[in-house]
Order: C-alpha cells, then structure tokens, then sequence
C-alpha cells in the first residue's frame, strides 16, 4: 500500500511542480486517501485526476445515477472495470477493478440501508468508530492492491496463503543490521 502510495502521489506532485513552474495551476491528486473511512471515501481521494475523467466520461455517459438505484450500482461497477482495464489487461487488473466495483456497490447498499440510519452521539464511541472504520477500509484496500501490484494469478495466491497463515506470535520487527527498537520507530513512522 504504501509504496503504491509513495510512487504515484511523488510523481503527481513532481507534475504538479513542474506544471507550475510553467505557470500551469493543477489540481491535488490524492487527498490522504489512507485516513479514508470507506472505499467511497477512498475513491475522491485516491488518483482524483483518473477518478474525476472516470466519473465524467464513463459515470456520467452511462446514466449516473439518474435511472434508478439498480443501474446506479452497474454504472458504478462498470466504472471500476473500466479502470481495471485501464490499467492493465491481465487478469489481476480485471480481478482488481471487478473487486473493487463489488466493494464499492457493496459499500453503497449497505450505506443506504444500514450505516445512513445510525446515529452516535457519544464522541469517544464516534472516535473509536470512525478509528476502526479506517483501519478496516485500509486492510481491504492493501488486500485489493495485491491484486493490482502482482503479475499472476498464482502470486496472488501465494500472497493470501502465506497471509492465511501468518501468527501473530512469530511476528518480529527483526530487519537485517537494525536494531528491534529502531526497526519498530521506523515501522510506526
């Protein structure tokens, strides 16, 4: 995830600089997309650049979401087939888009009929709430990047087998010539 991040926010910023040295204004591309509590969120502040030509020239010709719940939900899903493809055209790129189109429409129903109807008022469980929601919503988003960052279908999974089955209490913070605590700064930061 965050080499994802790393690699495309650096070179959208390095265009933005160069763009207004030429005295060329353009937009923020990500808005940090990570602090996102649901994959909607996630989607206006990642790549606001290809999210945007996406809504307008994909979204928007299909009908949006003026013909009806139902074909709200495929437009939006062959939005995110549309960027999976964009992409790239191998299977995990497809896989990806199609995940990602899943979770979003997911997200969608399950915003209509269920998160939009609770209501807390107690802040410290609002906090932990919203806490949670971003841890979650990251986890799914890492889990959906292996798809976009492998090569294979048998990468992917070997990456989920070996996230299967990864214990807790064998985990360590050990990188080669680093100390524990300075491996455990650097991964907190």
């Amino acid at each position: 995830s965050f080499q994802i991040y790393a690699d495309f926010d650096s070179y959208s910023n390095l265009a933005i600089g160069m763009s207004e040295l030429c005295g060329i204004e353009c937009c923020k591309n990500f808005h940090a997309p990570y602090f996102a509590k649901n994959i909607k969120e996630f989607w206006e502040r990642w790549h606001i650049s290809l999210s945007t030509w996406l809504k307008e020239y994909v979204y928007f010709p299909l009908g949006g979401s003026r013909k009806g719940t139902l074909r709200k939900m495929i437009n939006l899903f062959v939005v995110f087939l549309v960027s999976g493809l964009w992409h790239g055209t191998t299977w995990n790129f497809l896989l990806w888009g199609v995940l990602n189109g899943l979770l979003r429409v997911v997200y969608d129903v399950l915003n209509t009929f269920i998160f939009s109807k609770i209501q807390i008022r107690f802040h410290p469980l609002k906090w932990l709430l919203s806490g949670c929601s971003i841890l979650l919503n990251f986890a799914l988003v890492t889990c959906l990047w292996v798809f976009f960052r492998t090569n294979s279908m048998d990468e992917i999974r070997q990456i989920f087998t070996l996230l299967a089955q990864f214990d807790v209490n064998q985990f360590s913070f050990s990188i080669h010539q680093m100390a524990d605590n300075e491996a455990m700064v650097t991964f907190i930061m």
